[in-house]
């Protein structure tokens, strides 16, 4: 026989396994219609005042039904240091309820409680607040890791992706972003797809961007940028440099046009209307579709940018070709300068590595090869491979 408080322990036990057990099929099926519908496109219209770091924004969300919940709910991520200000039905024109939740870490759930749940939604979400995460300088790496930041809008500039959730969303999310922005001069904006207009007035520099290619996010950022345009292969190329590094435009202006030419040939039509090589105000190496954000070490060292990584699937006698065409109109004397360069780069990089980074530090975009393991290949291991050939190339010359 049992002692009594051992029967009401496993009582108790059972009751709470039982009420877990009944509770998690509704609970799960309250989760799952959370995002029961898709995002068709978005249309923001967004205020951003840099020096408060402050955003107001309106989102007109058009979506589709997935599968039916009831009661009918629409649910949606957003940054948890903006407030919403209204939602609104944008078929019918009525005001909605809404609920909020934590998600995690600085993102919220939003719960929106609709009259209906039709195959066609559209509502619009008016929203504001502040968004200042500090960069965070990387040390060690710096100059192949890059600085961190989830999202911040600051007198140093603006920098916003879809992992700021700075506008409504939901997960696995692919859909067409159409923006209209608004920011103070000196201040301008980009971001990805086609510039339809731009205009300063009344101290504001406004502008439209469109995009016709669903994305599984949009990025934008600002800066107190100078702008220069050009025209190649019927896309329109845009330098937003920094004043004090302006100067560098024309030559990352001739070296995108030469890289859009050589990617056209090897890979088909560039899809979108437009590139522009922007500069950041912290250290990245980022693409975003239609948009490079470089770090401003990379545009003051007044060279050339490199290009975009080699396209899967190429083998070297197509690499080897690509790299033939870019460089035929060269002469000896600027290959070899071309290559001291590279060579007191890579020798202060080396430099400034501890053992530790040099030897057992692996990085994806070497293979998670070592560094010292790639360098080697790539320098006089390359070197002994191939100065037979040379050798002979040059005799023969």
């Amino acid at each position: 026989m049992y002692p009594m408080s051992t029967v009401k322990g496993w009582e108790t036990l059972v009751f709470l396994v039982l009420t877990i057990l009944l509770w998690l099929p509704q609970r799960a099926e309250a989760l799952s219609s959370n995002f029961s519908c898709e995002i068709q496109s978005h249309h923001l219209s967004v205020q951003i005042d840099p020096p408060s770091h402050f955003i107001r924004a309106e989102d007109q969300l058009e979506l589709r039904v997935k599968r039916r919940s009831s009661p009918p709910i629409l649910s949606f991520l957003l940054n948890s240091s903006l407030r919403i200000v209204r939602i609104a039905d944008k078929k019918q024109g009525n005001l909605l309820r809404w609920e909020e939740s934590l998600s995690s870490g600085d993102t919220k759930r939003v719960d929106v409680s609709l009259n209906s749940l039709e195959e066609a939604v559209s509502v619009v979400i008016s929203y504001e607040g502040k968004i200042y995460d500090p960069v965070v300088r990387e040390k060690s790496l710096h100059f192949s890791k890059g600085d961190e930041t989830s999202g911040l809008i600051g007198g140093e500039g603006v920098y916003l992706t879809g992992g700021s959730q700075w506008y409504p969303d939901m997960p696995d999310s692919m859909a067409l972003f159409h923006a209209e922005v608004s920011i103070p001069a000196p201040y301008r904006a980009v971001t990805q797809g086609q510039l339809l207009w731009e205009v300063h007035r009344e101290g504001l520099w406004k502008s439209r961007w469109s995009n016709n290619i669903p994305a599984e996010g949009l990025t934008l950022v600002a800066g107190k940028y100078v702008v220069r345009t050009r025209e190649a292969e019927g896309i329109a190329l845009r330098t937003y440099f920094f004043e004090e590094d302006e100067r560098f435009s024309d030559m990352f202006l001739d070296a995108t046009a030469e890289y859009l030419k050589i990617y056209s040939d090897l890979l088909g039509p560039y899809p979108f209307k437009k590139f522009d090589v922007v500069q950041n105000f912290f250290a990245s190496g980022y693409g975003f579709p239609s948009f490079t954000l470089l770090a401003p070490e990379a545009i003051r060292q007044g060279t050339a940018p490199a290009p975009a990584p080699w396209p899967k699937g190429l083998d070297d006698d197509q690499v080897n070709a690509i790299i033939f065409e870019r460089e035929r109109e060269r002469s000896l004397p600027e290959v070899l300068e071309d290559w001291r360069q590279t060579h007191r780069q890579l020798m202060e990089a080396v430099q400034a590595m501890s053992d530790d980074e040099l030897f057992f530090q692996k990085a994806a975009w070497l293979g998670d090869a070592p560094f010292a393991e790639s360098i080697a290949g790539n320098s006089y291991e390359h070197q002994q491979e191939h100065a037979g050939q040379i050798r002979v190339w040059l005799d023969a010359s």
